[in-house]
């Protein structure tokens, strides 16, 4: 799990709270907690929790629509999968190469080391339960898709009424060089989700409007 990649996104680091302490047993809800034990009794889980620390403390400190890390990087444009060397002004300025920022290289290392099944990055700013690719409209050809689609289509549908499926063809504009890309695309895992958790209520409601299009 990565969380905290753009700065602020605030709520997406509440969330990596709130998991590692269904994880630990400690959470307000006992039927979560069960849900924890059960999780760590099949699978190791790795939390990046704040992957931004530096970015996040501008945005702390007043700076609250600030999105990219200290040296202005998007570290979500900054990942050796299709990066694109034009994106340098702005909000997605994708840094001097892949790789580039010190936050991306620990964030490769590790994912490199772990090798996981399952990958999924949360952001916030709009609703969504998005799969590869992020850089292209076009989907998936391996079997991967459908299931990841199977999996997320009953959370969506109880959770979230938000768009499903390739972000790169739901999200309205392609965007390159990012973590759920490099994950399914360079380290082969077979299940990477990225998921947008929040949005206002005029986003909520633009987001259930596609879900039920989707759905018909």
């Amino acid at each position: 799990f990565l969380f905290g990649e753009h700065a602020r996104e605030f709520v997406s680091v509440e969330a990596a709270l709130r998991l590692s302490s269904v994880l630990i047993g400690d959470d307000e809800s006992e039927e979560l907690n069960e849900l924890g034990r059960e999780v760590l009794e099949k699978y190791d889980v790795v939390s990046i929790p704040v992957a931004n620390p530096m970015g996040r403390q501008k945005a702390e400190n007043g700076e609250f629509c600030y999105r990219d890390n200290a040296n202005g990087v998007d570290l979500n444009r900054n990942w050796d999968a299709h990066w694109d060397a034009s994106l340098n002004d702005g909000n997605t300025n994708s840094g001097s190469g892949p790789f580039s920022e010190p936050e991306t290289k620990i964030l490769r290392d590790v994912m490199t080391e772990t090798s996981p099944h399952i990958f999924m990055t949360v952001h916030s700013g709009t609703l969504g339960m998005y799969t590869p690719f992020a850089y292209s409209t076009s989907v998936p050809t391996g079997p991967e898709e459908s299931e990841m689609l199977s999996m997320i289509l009953p959370l969506d549908e109880k959770y979230c009424q938000c768009p499903m499926g390739a972000a790169g063809k739901e999200v309205g504009y392609l965007c390159p060089g990012t973590c759920l890309d490099y994950a399914y695309d360079v380290l082969n895992v077979p299940f990477a989700f990225a998921f947008e958790i929040y949005g206002d209520e005029n986003e909520r409601r633009k987001c259930k409007e596609e879900f039920e299009r989707q759905k018909m």
